[in-house]
C-alpha cells in the first residue's frame, strides 16, 4: 500500500504536463522547483567550497562540503540523480549536507555534464575523473584519500557503481564502500516492475525512455555495462554496497537484481526496500519522514565501513 505521504505527493502532481513531452530545459526548470520546495532543512556543516576540474573532458564543477569537527575526515563522493538530464549541485545540496553531518565525512558533489548536451559516455568518464581528482587532492581539504565511498541517487547511483567498476578495471583508487539509492542498472527496461508500475508513480516508463534517448548516443549503448551495469559479466572485486529501493518505484526490481548479482560475485551487499515509498523520496525530506531514516542508515553504514578501513 502506498504511504499516505507518497499518495498525497502524487495527487499534487495530477494535471501537470508529462515529463516526456517537455524539452530538457523546461523539464530542468520544473524539477528545480520541486527540489527547492521539498528538500527540507539543511544540516549544519562547517563549510561549503567550490572547486573546478579542468581536464581533457572539459570543466567539471565540484562542491566540497566539510562537516563540523576535526580533520582528517573520510570522504563521500556524491553523484546526483535526474536521469542524466536534470538536477545539479544546488538541487542536492540539502541532501549532501545531511549526508556529511550523518556520516561525519567530507561530501564532494560532482557536477557532471547533463544530456543531451553531453552524450554517453561523457558523464561516466567525468564521474571517474572526479574520483581520481578527489583521491589526489582531497588532503588539501582535510580529507583522507584512503577512505573514499561513492554514493549516488538514481542515475547518480548508476554513475557511482560504474565508477567503482572502472576503478577496478583501470587500477584506480581504492573505494571503501558504495551506496546506491534506487539506482538505474538496466536501460533495456526489462524488469517486471516497469510493467507493474509503468504509470502513476512519479517516474513513468515513457519518462524513462525519454531520459534514455536524451542520454545514450546509440541504441547499442543500452547493452554497454557502463550504461547498464546489471549486464556486466563480472562484478567481482567491487566494494561492499548498500542498495536502497522503494516499493512503488519502477526501478525497484533492477536495483534488487543488481544487489543479488553483486552478491553472486562475492560482494558484501545489504539491500533495503522502503515500503510504501516512491522514486525520489530520499531527496524530499520535507515530505517524507522516511528520507531521514535513509540518511541515518547511510550515515551509520558509512561510519562503520570507514572505521573498519581505519583499523586495517
Amino acid at each position: 500500500m502506498l504511504d499516505p505521504s507518497a499518495e498525497s505527493y502524487l495527487q499534487s502532481l495530477t494535471g501537470g504536463s508529462p515529463l516526456n513531452t517537455m524539452s530538457p530545459e523546461e523539464a530542468r526548470r520544473v524539477a528545480k522547483e520541486d527540489f527547492t520546495k521539498n528538500a527540507g532543512k539543511p544540516a549544519a556543516v562547517n563549510s561549503v567550497e567550490e572547486s573546478i576540474i579542468q581536464s581533457e573532458l572539459g570543466r567539471i564543477d565540484l562542491r566540497i562540503i566539510t562537516p563540523l569537527g576535526d580533520a582528517p575526515f573520510p570522504v563521500v563522493i556524491f553523484y546526483h540523480g535526474g536521469g542524466w538530464v536534470l538536477g545539479d549541485l544546488d538541487d542536492y545540496e540539502v541532501l549532501m549536507k545531511s549526508l556529511a553531518a550523518a556520516s561525519n565525512s567530507i561530501v564532494v558533489g560532482v557536477g557532471y555534464g547533463l544530456s543531451p548536451e553531453n552524450k554517453f559516455p561523457k558523464a561516466v568518464e567525468e564521474s571517474y575523473a572526479a574520483l581520481n581528482w578527489v583521491h589526489e587532492n582531497i588532503k588539501d581539504f582535510g580529507g583522507d584519500p584512503e577512505r573514499i565511498a561513492l554514493v549516488g541517487d538514481s542515475a547518480g547511483g548508476n554513475l557511482a557503481t560504474v565508477s567503482c567498476m572502472l576503478s577496478k578495471q583501470r587500477g584506480g583508487p581504492h573505494i571503501t564502500y558504495q551506496i546506491l539509492i534506487y539506482p538505474t542498472t538496466d536501460l533495456s527496461l526489462r524488469s517486471s516492475s516497469w510493467d507493474r508500475l509503468s504509470e502513476g508513480y512519479f517516474l513513468g516508463k515513457e519518462d524513462m525512455i525519454w531520459f534514455r534517448d536524451q542520454y545514450l548516443s546509440s541504441k547499442e549503448d543500452v547493452e554497454d555495462p557502463r550504461a547498464s551495469p546489471l549486464l556486466s559479466d563480472d562484478l567481482s572485486g567491487l566494494p561492499p554496497a548498500l542498495v536502497i529501493t522503494a516499493e512503488y518505484d519502477p526501478l525497484k526490481d533492477e536495483g534488487e537484481a543488481y544487489a543479488q548479482k553483486m552478491k553472486s560475485f562475492g560482494v558484501d551487499v545489504d539491500s533495503v526496500c522502503y515500503k510504501g515509498m516512491i522514486h525520489t523520496f530520499v531527496s524530499k525530506a520535507k515530505l517524507f519522514e522516511q528520507a531521514q531514516e535513509v540518511i541515518d542508515l547511510m550515515g551509520n553504514m558509512l561510519k562503520r565501513h570507514f572505521q573498519t578501513e581505519e583499523k586495517e
